[in-house]
């Protein structure tokens, strides 16, 4: 018997060729957990024109969302807008285009989607200037392209903005009673409808505002030309509802900059019709910092669980270099002193450097109380420069919880830095959506860190066994974009992703949870660090 020398490197070359194999197998396996292509399923949706807005909404009541499409077609002054709806069917696979299309009413200028009428199912209204119209359901789920008048009143939206038609919030349990109420503004004054039986909406509640008024001319001596003699805008305060005395009742809260004006519910039932209470918070700069750019945003909520509204106002502020931004969070607790209900300085303040698109109060780790997350980018002289080279910007997500002495750390118990590719194409923004907490995507009740950008989606899993979030489950090659609705198209209890574009030859996208990854997320319960780097 001959030895052939050649014999055992084959054998070592054979083993290292299956031990390779093994690896990449495993790899592969595991790839498909953390990096899965099955987590969302993707459909698309063709509509002609540049896209206003994308509605998800329950028309029929038989669970599956149908989508509501807002477009326009043509340039000033020859514009169109348009209403498409799309349907799915049984396994919630959505036409690619539209089983419904006709062109929008010009009078209309806000659209909303709700039971308004005695029609089958819901509708979609709109407000005009001289009042509500809708478009009627029929009994074979279509609509009629033919308008009815719902309500007759003055509205603030005298006339109507060709090339757009915002959704507006004009439906809602505005008392949290557990019934809608209509919302139709006015120059002057809020206005609340009631539906009563067969009367049918009835005026119940009218609350007196003043709108913040701005005014342009073109006399301006700065050697600028205007295409028109004068400008004017008309902005109505956001609206929130909190109970604000703890008194069991919901309130209307208004708020403008760093101000917020209270309507109490009163024992008859109705809203004040004149404030019961306006408070301006001091926080505004003064001195040789009053002329800095200024961002306020005010937000009411009921932090410490007492049921009295307090106040989180987000101040962001330039710092007095070079396009350098700081933001300011206030933290002011409701007294319960109905002559001061809160202190002259706040009870808390939280800086950073940078900008935020605003602040989230919410539960984040199930201990029943309220926690703070926002996400914030630096910016800066050298930090644009930066940004602008390299194409990319990175956001900071941040999270602090509330402790039990009612006070937030002076750091964030979590933290996670995410780099975005930017888009200079139009302007200067980026491929995706600011990271959210507003979806449950496994399905198991809380609610989970989602970051979409630059065509990839990654999932933090809510962790029930000690950290904030699980390891992020990804899906790459989809996608993403600024404009994103997060919403339980098919009624399965996971929560989907339904992206659009604005611009004329923009998708839309829709991310069904195909409900596959619960199981990878089993396998994937290590819990990643509440700092991550």
């Amino acid at each position: 018997m001959r030895f052939n020398y050649l014999y055992k490197h084959l054998n070592r070359g054979r083993s290292g060729l299956f031990f390779l194999f093994f690896v990449f197998i495993f790899l592969f396996s595991i790839k498909g957990y953390g990096e899965g292509a099955d987590l969302f399923s993707a459909q698309s949706l063709t509509v002609d024109g540049k896209k206003l807005s994308v509605n998800p909404a329950d028309l029929d009541g038989r669970g599956s969302l149908e989508i509501v499409v807002v477009s326009k077609t043509g340039v000033y002054p020859k514009e169109k807008r348009w209403i498409s709806i799309f349907s799915a069917d049984a396994s919630a696979q959505y036409s690619k285009t539209a089983r419904q299309r006709w062109e929008i009413e010009q009078a209309a200028t806000i659209l909303d989607v709700g039971d308004v009428a005695p029609s089958p199912g819901k509708e979609i209204f709109y407000l005009t200037g001289h009042g509500i119209s809708y478009y009627p359901q029929e009994e074979n789920g279509n609509f009629s392209t033919t308008p009815n008048n719902l309500l007759s009143f003055p509205t603030i939206t005298v006339f109507p903005a060709a090339g757009s038609l915002p959704r507006g919030r004009l439906i809602a349990d505005w008392k949290r009673n557990g019934r809608n109420m209509l919302l139709l503004p006015q120059f002057d004054s809020l206005v609340f409808f009631d539906r009563r039986g067969s009367d049918g909406w009835q005026k119940v509640d009218r609350v007196l505002v003043v709108p913040r008024t701005f005014l342009f001319s073109d006399q301006v001596n700065d050697g600028a030309f205007r295409d028109f003699s004068l400008h004017t805008e008309f902005r109505l305060p956001k609206i929130f509802v909190e109970d604000f005395n703890g008194d069991g009742f919901s309130d209307l809260l208004l708020t403008e900059q760093e101000s917020v004006t209270v309507y109490l519910h009163q024992s008859d039932g109705h809203f004040a019709t004149k404030p019961s209470a306006t408070i301006v918070f001091p926080v505004r700069p003064s001195g040789k910092d009053a002329d800095t750019s200024l961002s306020f945003l005010l937000t009411p909520v009921d932090v410490n669980g007492d049921n009295f509204a307090d106040m989180i106002l987000t101040l962001t502020k330039g710092t007095g270099k070079f396009l350098e931004r700081k933001i300011k969070i206030f933290i002011f607790w409701n007294q319960q002193k109905p002559d001061y209900p809160f202190a002259s300085q706040p009870d808390q303040t939280i800086t950073v450097d940078g900008i935020t698109p605003g602040v989230k109060i919410e539960d984040v780790n199930g201990d029943g109380r309220a926690d703070l997350l926002f996400s914030s980018i630096r910016v800066g002289f050298w930090n644009i420069v930066k940004n602008l080279i390299s194409k990319r910007v990175n956001l900071g997500t941040s999270i602090y919880l509330l402790r039990s002495d009612n006070q937030y750390p002076t750091k964030p118990d979590f933290h996670l830095k995410t780099s975005y590719q930017l888009d200079l194409t139009h302007g200067i923004r980026f491929h995706g959506t600011w990271p959210t907490l507003g979806g449950d995507f496994t399905g198991d009740g809380h609610k989970d860190l989602l970051i979409a950008r630059d065509k990839k989606i990654a999932i933090y899993p809510k962790n029930q066994e000690g950290d904030l979030f699980s390891k992020p489950l990804t899906q790459s090659e989809v996608f993403t974009s600024p404009f994103l609705n997060i919403v339980d198209l098919n009624g399965d209890g996971r929560d989907d992703l339904l992206f659009y574009e604005k611009k004329r030859a923009g998708k839309i996208s829709i991310l069904l949870n195909t409900g596959e990854w619960k199981d990878k997320f089993s396998l994937e319960k290590k819990s990643m660090p509440t700092d991550p780097k």
